[in-house]
């Protein structure tokens, strides 16, 4: 289940669910769930075409996307750690370790770029739920442009144009970084502006009934919808 953060401007953690029996995942951090971090101002990338590859290329940045299917993705790969992130969305759609798959897309999910991705790890902004624009926010359904990284990590950026403002009069420059790390996959997210968002969580596990939840979490609010049902939600 997604969790709904609201904290200081200062970096925090969301720990990812144990499971009981079946060993727990390793760890997906998600740092600076709500950040005021003023975004380093970086000199231009120029984008060109490897010759001879189906992939773009970022000059100071040797993260790549590969655009041989319907939509842009970025491979990550660290020893037997993979990862794959869709520039629509930055999305998150894979997660394996050792073959292990530990990320679920939904059935039904759409890869062609008519809607946003159903499943993965869902980038929420400028809020999560809904009112007073779309559910969710915009930034899941918007192509993400990558600004840096490297074989196991990359950083995307998405900022304002004319479509945004028409749904959330701000301008805004946001990055999320996605990084392979040694046992467990990290996230961070950053910009200059208060904001709320959430990574809309889809994990793939063998028994719900199994999971649970294990964190730091504050005294934080919490809404267990397998209890209350979706209905009274989108009431």
């Amino acid at each position: 289940r997604a969790l709904r953060a609201s904290a200081a401007a200062r970096p925090s953690s969301v720990a990812a669910p144990s499971f009981a029996g079946g060993g727990a995942p390793p760890s997906l951090a998600a740092a600076g769930v709500l950040a005021r971090a003023a975004a380093a101002a970086r000199g231009s990338r120029r984008l060109g075409r490897a010759a001879g590859a189906s992939a773009v290329v970022l000059e100071r940045c040797t993260a790549t996307v590969d655009e041989s299917g319907a939509l842009p993705v970025v491979k990550l790969a660290k020893g037997d750690a993979t990862a794959d992130v869709y520039l629509l969305g930055a999305c998150i759609t894979s997660y394996n370790t050792g073959g292990t798959e530990w990320i679920c897309v939904r059935p039904d999910a759409k890869l062609d770029g008519s809607t946003g991705i159903k499943g993965g790890l869902p980038l929420c902004f400028p809020q999560f739920g809904p009112d007073p624009i779309q559910q969710n926010g915009f930034a899941r359904d918007l192509p993400w442009k990558l600004v840096g990284g490297d074989a196991s990590s990359c950083v995307l950026e998405l900022t304002d144009n004319e479509e945004t403002r028409s749904m959330w009069p701000h301008s805004f420059k946001i990055e999320f970084k996605v990084a392979l790390e040694d046992g467990q996959l990290t996230t961070k997210i950053s910009d200059d502006l208060f904001f709320t968002t959430a990574l809309h969580s889809y994990y793939n596990v063998s028994d719900v009934n199994t999971c649970t939840i294990k964190g730091d979490f504050k005294g934080a609010d919490k809404l267990d919808m397998t209890q209350i049902g979706w209905g009274s939600w989108a009431e």
